[in-house]
């Protein structure tokens, strides 16, 4: 869960202190009048990220190279490396054990990366060539560290259980290359007499050019002090993510903050307002990304903190399991079917005309919770729990005693990210 602030950031006057819970909800927003992406995946529009759903997402690439299955390599040159259907494994022969694949480069940033399952084999080398110059980099399974690179920088992503995400990005000379991936000895040597006990099993490859933008314009310059999204890959995917204005209209644009988030779930941006039309994230680094979700706004600053009875989603589960017990009590497996966070928010003490002001009407929180998700950070200056509320129920404001003031609560499922 992931809150960031804008570069020096200084909590403007008049606002409340950042105990106080943020929610960009519905009536709040800046309405996106178009959607400008850098690229886009047929199938998976930036359009998609405007329509508050997490299953329709934005996809800016097409992978540029075929994974390698657990039964054929006929995409990919095999040296020194035999396939089944328990995935790749080296011959006792002497010399390098790799598999690769051509492609062609152009002359900007890309990412090459394998998700791998660790087996026997101790490390990984990701070579790519774009003919004139090789970008290498080692990749130790033990213990998930990055060893020696070469013209690019490497990234490993503990993706759990035995998997992770080994990924390289680099600039190339627009040309026909390669990319491969060698096995290594555990002391960064690629050359060796191999051992068929050595194994790897490959469920993915990934190419492609690694930035890419998602560009909102809205139907009028808008003040703005929030930026976030949701159901994103871009910690799975090893990439960051750049939130942006251009407040000219001239395509010079500002970046607000940089994130290298630690998990996939929502990010908030908090920045001083600023009035702007345009508003932008840039992914880049990142290994086939996505994104759902992304809004621009001015934040509902709720007037009153609360900390009592509160439990951050992330550990207030509905999971569905799975199992299947013999008679004789043993477990013969179990899955996970779906996992489903709740979130519920309480606040006392809230004044009668503020509640009025913020709550009540077609663009106060409780009619924009029947339309649309919002995202909410319970106590962001504090720490770093934000929600994307897919479905809420709203407890309608009450009197709490004899003087002007209101008890006010909302509960729902939000997004699950992992």
């Amino acid at each position: 869960m992931t809150v960031v602030y804008e570069s020096g950031y200084t909590l403007p006057g008049g606002d409340y202190p950042l105990k106080h819970a943020r929610i960009l909800h519905d009536g709040v927003q800046g309405r996106v009048q178009t959607v400008t992406v850098s690229s886009e995946d047929a199938n998976f529009p930036g359009t998609g990220a405007n329509n508050g759903t997490t299953v329709d997402r934005w996809k800016p690439f097409t992978n540029g190279l075929e994974a390698p299955s657990d039964l054929t390599l006929s995409d990919w040159t095999a040296t020194n490396i035999t396939a089944s259907k328990n995935g790749l494994t080296e011959t006792a022969d002497t010399g390098e054990h790799s598999i690769s694949q051509a492609y062609t480069f152009t002359a900007v940033e890309h990412v090459v990366a394998f998700r791998v399952g660790r087996e026997t084999v101790p490390e990984v080398q990701i070579k790519a060539t774009d003919g004139t110059t090789d970008f290498t980099c080692f990749f130790d399974l033990r213990d998930a560290s990055v060893g020696t690179a070469a013209n690019c920088t490497g990234q490993i992503v503990d993706l759990g259980g035995s998997d992770y995400l080994v990924s390289i990005y680099f600039t190339p000379l627009a040309a026909t290359g390669s990319a491969s991936l060698l096995m290594s000895n555990g002391s960064e040597t690629v050359s060796y007499a191999g051992s068929t006990a050595s194994q790897i099993v490959v469920y993915e490859a990934i190419t492609h050019a690694s930035e890419a933008t998602l560009r909102y314009d809205l139907y009028t310059a808008t003040e703005c002090d929030v930026m976030a999204i949701a159901a994103h890959n871009i910690f799975t995917g090893g990439g960051r993510v750049q939130f942006q204005h251009d407040s000219n209209n001239d395509d010079t644009w500002t970046t607000i903050a940089t994130v290298t988030p630690s998990d996939d779930s929502p990010i908030m941006c908090i920045l001083e307002p600023v009035t702007s039309s345009r508003w932008r994230i840039v992914v880049d680094r990142c290994a086939m990304p996505e994104v759902a979700v992304f809004r621009v706004g001015v934040a509902l600053q709720m007037e009153r903190p609360f900390y009592a009875g509160f439990t951050p989603s992330r550990m207030n589960r509905t999971t569905e399991t799975l199992g299947n017990i013999s008679g004789s009590g043993e477990l013969l497996g179990r899955s996970r079917k779906r996992s489903i966070l709740q979130a519920e928010y309480q606040w006392a003490n809230l004044s009668y005309s503020w509640v009025r002001a913020n709550l009540d009407g077609r663009n106060g929180l409780i009619q924009s919770a029947e339309v649309k998700p919002f995202f909410a950070a319970w106590r962001p200056g504090e720490t770093q729990d934000v929600d994307y509320f897919m479905r809420a129920s709203v407890q309608a404001p009450s009197a709490s005693g004899q003087r002007d003031l209101q008890t006010f609560s909302i509960s729902g499922e939000v997004h699950a990210y992992e």
